[in-house]
């Protein structure tokens, strides 16, 4: 199976196109996204429908949470709270309840996809998490790879045991050989405002999970 993963679009339509354009050149079985689908961007509602109408499988970001639980859209800033309000001003009622009962996580082909840290959380930050508690969460779950976003960042890290390698100088269009001896979070970056000032191109991640062979990519 050849997963295209994609995560954070924040209510970007021309993004996604870009990002959907670029995945349909390439030969790809399934598209999943990790969540923060609406947020900061002007055209909710036609995102959602295009998420609902290319068949994408997605799991619940910390915006999609935002939209519909209390404490979550508390915990926001200002600036987000406004764009979450605004988004859910826009959102039909078939677009609001799509969001609604999308799961904290998935799990196919003993693949974990999440959005933010294994094994279901969609606040915690990748970048920010210790190479100790990566250690402790991964004995909560059994899966060998896990995809998430949330950072807006690209990284790997991979590994065994209390081993851990953390590479987050991220080569594009480069395959990175996924050894089974190893276990791996990866985050697959964003499809709208990535973090790094210096990188526009939007990026998401292609992965055989019969080779085991992983390529990040640009959209444009």
């Amino acid at each position: 199976m050849i997963y295209a993963v994609i995560s954070d679009i924040h209510s970007d339509i021309h993004s996604l196109n870009s990002v959907l354009n670029r995945i349909k050149t390439m030969k790809c079985d399934k598209i999943i996204c990790l969540g923060d689908i609406v947020g900061y961007g002007e055209n909710a509602e036609e995102v959602v429908q295009e998420i609902i109408n290319e068949n994408i499988t997605c799991v619940c970001g910390n915006h999609e949470k935002a939209l519909f639980n209390e404490e979550a859209f508390e915990f926001m800033n200002h600036k987000t709270k406004n764009a979450i309000n605004a988004n859910y001003d826009k959102l039909t009622v078939n677009s609001l309840d799509f969001l609604k009962f999308l799961p904290d996580f998935l799990v196919e082909n003993s693949i974990r996809f999440v959005h933010s840290m294994p094994p279901s959380s969609v606040y915690e930050y990748l970048s920010h998490t210790e190479k100790e508690e990566i250690v402790k969460l991964s004995k909560k779950y059994s899966e060998h790879i896990v995809f998430c976003g949330h950072t807006h960042e690209n990284e790997i890290v991979k590994f065994k045991n209390t081993n851990v390698t953390r590479i987050k100088n991220i080569q594009i269009d480069f395959d990175y050989d996924l050894s089974k001896s190893y276990r791996y979070i990866i985050n697959v970056g964003s499809v709208s405002l990535p973090r790094k000032s210096e990188d526009t191109e939007k990026v998401f991640v292609l992965y055989d999970s019969v080779s085991s062979h992983l390529r990040f990519i640009k959209s444009e």
